[in-house]
């Protein structure tokens, strides 16, 4: 755990916004933390390609890689020839990395130690959304009320993520990479990115899983967030305490603030709720702004608060890595299905059911 404060710092910086096909609202806390590490990015549509772009960068051993994350995979994501000819995953993958090629290549960046975790949620004109990750920020859909968790947390325990940390000469003890660090993927980190192994073939890769989904009806709202939220509560939980204060008429300010305070450990010595925070609430339109609300009243207003305040965190019970590496989808026609794709690139469908973490 990182250094704390003796008293948390509970300000939150929040914003919210929207397009004809989303609304949004996004919001930061430092909490216990001595800094405040995490960063995002929020836009609802871009004027050239019309696409959504939200993520979450979690920093670790300083904020630099997650500020730099936030100021330039945007550009180099959308005005990229693999997104301009409609190759989103590839665009996607080429993005993450190309963050780490940009550090080395900044005289500014030279040596610099931090790392940190991107799950970034790209919804396309085509109303294709696409949910990149690499770490253990976490991006879940409430579809049709249920919680599917569209990313997985790489974690050096996960057998995959092991395979490839000890054949690239690192180690795992104590849950850590050689020791140290609790992830198995992240932008930065360079210490662990050493030699002339392919950036994939790290022992802390950037490169990322990738979910392909096709919105439907049945799609009311995404949710990203770093561990922060997640240690705290499990995916049904955070979807549910959405639900009941939407049901409540709470707009999705109110309720990334409140999902925050609920998270904050109310004393010094808790083990969990200690960490930034950052959660961003993405609520996906068929009618207007104001008819969603309303249908969500309506629908929630019997949903009663999850039990457990701090429960306890939970990892991987189902992991997208015990199936295969790389996981994605394609667009057979069937939004509850989603693809994974092995080393080989042979596809496995599976139900969403079957990718929830929690």
């Amino acid at each position: 755990m990182g250094q704390t404060l003796s008293e948390p710092i509970t300000e939150k910086e929040s914003e919210e916004g929207g397009s004809q096909r989303v609304i949004y609202a996004a919001s930061a806390m430092q909490g216990w933390r001595i800094s405040m590490e995490d960063a995002h990015i929020t836009i609802a549509e871009d004027g050239d390609t019309q696409a959504s772009l939200f993520a979450v960068f979690d920093g670790h051993g300083g904020e630099k890689t997650a500020k730099y994350s936030k100021d330039h995979l945007p550009n180099l994501l959308l005005k990229s020839e693999a997104f301009k000819q409609g190759h989103f995953r590839e665009a996607l993958k080429q993005s993450f990395l190309g963050i780490d090629e940009a550090l080395r290549e900044d005289p500014l960046y030279v040596n610099e130690p931090s790392g940190c975790t991107a799950v970034v949620a790209l919804l396309t004109k085509q109303n294709i959304l696409f949910v990149s990750n690499a770490g253990d920020s976490r991006a879940v859909l409430c579809t049709g009320g249920r919680a599917i968790a569209l990313s997985q947390d790489h974690k050096p325990t996960n057998k995959k993520e092991t395979e490839r940390i000890e054949k690239a000469g690192g180690f795992v003890r104590l849950a850590r990479v050689n020791g140290k660090l609790a992830l198995s993927r992240a932008l930065g980190d360079f210490e662990y990115k050493m030699g002339n192994l392919p950036p994939e073939q790290q022992i802390v890769t950037a490169f990322p899983d990738v979910v392909e989904h096709t919105l439907n009806e049945k799609d009311e709202f995404l949710i990203l967030a770093c561990d922060g939220i997640w240690d705290c509560m499990t995916n049904p939980e955070v979807v549910n305490f959405v639900q009941h204060h939407l049901g409540n008429k709470e707009s999705l300010k109110n309720i990334c603030e409140l999902l925050m305070g609920k998270c904050l450990a109310k004393t010094k010595g808790q083990v969990l709720g200690q960490d930034n925070m950052t959660v961003i609430l993405v609520a996906f339109l068929n009618e207007t702004p104001e008819r969603w609300y309303e249908l969500m009243a309506e629908k929630y207003k019997d949903t009663k608060l999850p039990e457990a305040s701090y429960p306890t965190a939970t990892l991987n019970k189902r992991s997208i890595h015990e199936k295969n590496v790389s996981s994605e989808s394609n667009n057979n026609g069937d939004s509850n299905k989603v693809v994974l794709y092995n080393d080989g690139g042979t596809p496995q469908e599976v139900d969403n059911e079957d990718i929830s973490l929690n």
